[in-house]
C-alpha cells in the first residue's frame, strides 16, 4: 500500500488543452487532468470512439462545480465513457461497485496486516478524497438505501465532513480535485443535483 500512496502523492495536475485532446485541433479550452498516468489511470483504448452526445460529460468535467448523474442500462456504456475520458486525461479513477451488503466501512478502508504489523488500507472513497480523483459509484441503485443515503449525505450535503481514520489524520472534503459520479442502471426517481 505504501507504494501506492507514493505514486499517488506524485501526480501533478496540469491544465490540457481539450480540442487537443479530444479532436486533434487546438481549442483554446482547458480541461484539467494529470501529466502522466498512474496505476489507478484507466488503460486507454485507442479505438474507443467518443460518440457526439458525450460532449456533455466533457463539459462537465471542464466545470468541476457541476454535478453529473449519468444512468442507463447495464451494457450501455457509461463506465466505458468515464473511464476512456479519464484515460486521456491521466485521471485515477478510484471506482466502488453497487451491491446490497455494501457498507460504508467497505468503502473507507480497513485494517490489513503489512509486514507483521497492522497497517489501515485506504478503501476507494479515502483515495479519491485525499488525492483527487474520480468517485465513480457503478449500480449506485443497488445500495442498501441506508449506505447510499449516508454516502450521499456525506459526499453532496455535509460539505465540511472529514473523515476520521485510525492512527491517521482526518480527510477533509471537498478536495478540490474530487469529482464524483454514480451510474444507476435505472433512473428511479428524479436526480437533485446540489451544488458544492
Amino acid at each position: 500500500m505504501t507504494n501506492t500512496i507514493e505514486e499517488i502523492e506524485k501526480l501533478n495536475p496540469t491544465e490540457l488543452d481539450a480540442g487537443l485532446i479530444f479532436s486533434g485541433k487546438s481549442s483554446g479550452r482547458t480541461v484539467q487532468g494529470f501529466e502522466e498516468a498512474s496505476s489507478f489511470t484507466p488503460n486507454l483504448d485507442v479505438e474507443y470512439l467518443f460518440h457526439e452526445s458525450s460532449r456533455d460529460v466533457v463539459v462537465w468535467f471542464m466545470d468541476s462545480s457541476d454535478p453529473i448523474y449519468l444512468f442507463g442500462p447495464s451494457g450501455s456504456g457509461k463506465t466505458s465513457l468515464i473511464k476512456q475520458l479519464a484515460a486521456k486525461l491521466n485521471y485515477p479513477v478510484f471506482e466502488i461497485t453497487g451491491h446490497s451488503r455494501l457498507e460504508f466501512p467497505e468503502m473507507v478502508g480497513h485494517l490489513t496486516v503489512e509486514e507483521g504489523s497492522m497497517e489501515f488500507q485506504y478503501g476507494p472513497l479515502a483515495l479519491a478524497m485525499k488525492y483527487g480523483g474520480l468517485l465513480l459509484l457503478n449500480e449506485i441503485d443497488i445500495i442498501d438505501p441506508a449506505t447510499a443515503a449516508g454516502l450521499m449525505e456525506f459526499l453532496m450535503v455535509n460539505r465540511s465532513a472529514s473523515l476520521k481514520i485510525q492512527g491517521k489524520s482526518s480527510i477533509r472534503i471537498p478536495c478540490s480535485d474530487l469529482r464524483l459520479l454514480p451510474t444507476p442502471t435505472v433512473l428511479l426517481m428524479k436526480p437533485v443535483f446540489i451544488r458544492g
